[in-house]
């Protein structure tokens, strides 16, 4: 029987979330083996809200907008729904097209560079959250929902406000760029992925006013330009003067990071060796985490009350196994037992929960397409939220 996943197509934010989902299966490093993502991704959404891991350059947000506006523009009256749908897709191809050709040599990004045409998912579906999150449009429902919506309105428009109209009378555009931002010059035939100045001014003002992002990380290095974000982890950026709400939750962030990708890393230890695996590498990277003298830092320091309520607040739906397991392996790891019996038992025992007969531990059939790619820690969507920061400074920069 074929699995399949669907969600609302009304609903910006459990769409997102599933796209993430879907890409942490690509990704094999990124995997929820055992069960934590929940409280990973509520730390994405506080320190880089509106980001996704699929997200590659955030000129998009511009991008996707003035395409939904030129599809609107241009409607006939006879078109549907589905026909607008399929020109907006057909906008969207050709805009890869005209990424591919207006972008200089080894311009990384584009999405659908390669597929072209057979591209399944695209931008729309990757960046609409992001809009939504950032208050850059006035139009909040997904881009198909917004061209019912709009087709909608025109045609009331035409039919009951102006029945008498004769056919000269202009229809008013469709808007859902954000601040009336005009659409450059040859949108369809050759532009870039680089922002100008007055979008990134623009993105800049929205994310650092916008209600669910204004106190975040995220707004606050785009508040900050001048400190260094060339750095691999977030909770390692030189800022000494952060708010004392974001350095809170930068901080169990940065905890949490390295209790559980020793976690993830003892899991990956023990299915290699169930499945006779060269462990060489494993173990290296698994004693290196364990003797790291930061690593017992920052667990023995930790505390787990003010780490729970922190959670209460940004992952209320945390349940209670998944609590449970993690203080334990906690309390095992920062008193030097992750090796112990018990936390061995502890880790086949929850992937055993949350599995069942597919868990790989105990299971040689839920080997047989294993690979010992552990990844590293999470790092909450930096990689994302330093692209952004990178291409507003570099276009503010290139206008001083």
């Amino acid at each position: 029987m074929t699995s399949t996943l669907a969600w609302l197509d009304s609903d910006i934010t459990e769409r997102r979330r599933m796209l993430d989902v879907l890409d942490a299966f690509r990704d094999k490093g990124s995997t929820d083996e055992l069960g934590i993502g929940q409280i990973r991704d509520g730390f994405s959404d506080a320190l880089f809200p509106g980001t996704s891991t699929q997200h590659t350059r955030v000129r998009y947000v511009f991008l996707i907008p003035w395409l939904l506006d030129a599809t609107l523009d241009r409607a006939r009256p006879r078109d549907d729904a589905t026909t607008l749908q399929e020109r907006f897709r057909q906008h969207e191809i050709r805009l890869i097209n005209s990424l591919v050709t207006g972008s200089p040599p080894g311009t990384t990004g584009i999405i659908g560079s390669s597929a072209r045409r057979a591209l399944q998912l695209m931008p729309s579906s990757i960046y609409w959250s992001a809009i939504h999150s950032w208050n850059l449009s006035p139009v909040h429902a997904t881009p198909s929902a917004s061209l019912r919506a709009g087709l909608t309105a025109r045609r009331r428009y035409r039919e009951i406000e102006h029945a008498d109209d004769d056919g000269s009378r202009t229809l008013p555009p469709a808007r859902f760029a954000v601040a009336n931002l005009p659409a450059p010059e040859g949108l369809l035939e050759a532009t870039t992925l680089d922002l100008s100045a007055t979008e990134a001014e623009v993105l800049t003002e929205r994310i650092t006013t916008a209600p669910r992002t204004s106190a975040s990380l995220l707004a606050w290095l785009l508040r900050h330009p001048e400190v260094d974000i060339d750095v691999d982890r977030p909770w390692h950026l030189p800022a000494p003067a952060l708010p004392e709400q974001i350095r809170h939750v930068l901080d169990h962030a940065g905890r949490f990071a390295v209790a559980t990708h020793g976690a993830r890393l003892r899991y990956h230890q023990l299915v290699s060796r169930a499945a006779d695996h060269d462990t060489s590498d494993i173990d290296a990277t698994f004693s290196a985490w364990a003797d790291d003298p930061t690593t017992h830092a920052a667990l023995r320091t930790w505390s787990l009350p003010d780490f729970w309520a922190t959670i209460d607040h940004l992952a209320p739906r945390v349940g209670t196994p998944t609590r449970a397991f993690l203080t334990r392996w906690i309390e095992l790891a920062r008193t030097g037992r992750a090796t112990s019996d018990e936390a061995d038992r502890l880790l086949t025992d929850r992937e055993r929960t949350l599995k069942g007969a597919r868990a790989r531990i105990s299971n040689p059939a839920a080997r047989l397409d294993w690979s010992a790619a552990a990844g590293s820690a999470p790092t909450f969507r930096w990689a994302t939220a330093h692209s952004l920061l990178t291409d507003v400074r570099t276009a503010l920069a290139a206008a001083a």
